[in-house]
């Protein structure tokens, strides 16, 4: 997510803002522990690189998590709490299984790799301005933030498209479905939020796409 500059402290709800940071962290920390335990089995078998770079990846989520920098420029709409919350924690739920590979084993964890790549570049990119919920922690529009304005999302979208392919299976499609038909609706409520600043509807007309170039 690209976030916008200049934050202005709220003068209403800023210690609501930080209860509700710290409770976003330790939620999100909590399902990644979980999805850890579940893991194990998986990576002594034929998945287990697949299951090693999806482990990497939402790690990655974590840590940025725990590092950024705090704000009381967030949204406290309920509805895009809960938008965030719920596209962040999906994709936690996933599991290992499934043996009819739509795709070759290699192929799919080579699609994996490129998507943990893209988030990895955008994650170091924004740095401390991760967040889960809108909230301005300073615009970046260096490195994949110049192609298109959320390439995390695009990182996030590949590599789940490539366990799904190496795990296929209707509990982690549901999962993935859960998950992109919220974070949709996540990308333009942040999109709203961020809007509000100048700077980053000057950046909008630059960079017009959102995740995929020449398509959205």
């Amino acid at each position: 997510m690209a976030c916008s500059v200049n934050s202005q402290p709220m003068e209403a709800g800023a210690r609501r803002a930080i209860v509700l940071d710290t409770i976003e962290r330790i939620s999100v920390l909590a399902l990644y522990a979980c999805m850890v335990a579940r893991m194990p089995a998986g990576l002594f078998g034929s998945h287990s690189l697949g299951d090693l770079l999806l482990l990497v990846g939402e790690g990655l989520v974590v840590v940025f998590f725990l590092i950024r920098r705090h704000t009381t420029d967030i949204s406290l709409s309920p509805f895009e709490w809960f938008l965030a919350a719920a596209a962040t924690w999906a994709p936690l739920m996933v599991t290992p299984g499934g043996k009819d590979h739509a795709i070759l084993p290699s192929v799919s964890v080579l699609v994996m790799l490129f998507g943990l790549l893209v988030q990895f570049h955008a994650k170091l990119t924004l740095a401390r301005s991760f967040g889960m919920v809108p909230a301005n922690r300073g615009l970046k529009t260096s490195g994949p933030y110049q192609v298109v304005r959320h390439p995390m999302y695009a990182g996030y979208l590949v590599m789940q498209i490539g366990f799904l392919a190496l795990n296929p299976t209707w509990w982690n499609f549901g999962a993935y479905a859960i998950c992109w038909t919220l974070q949709f609706r996540r990308l333009l409520a942040e999109e709203r939020f961020l809007s509000r600043d100048p700077a980053y509807r000057d950046y909008q007309s630059h960079v017009v796409y959102r995740i995929l170039p020449g398509v959205f």
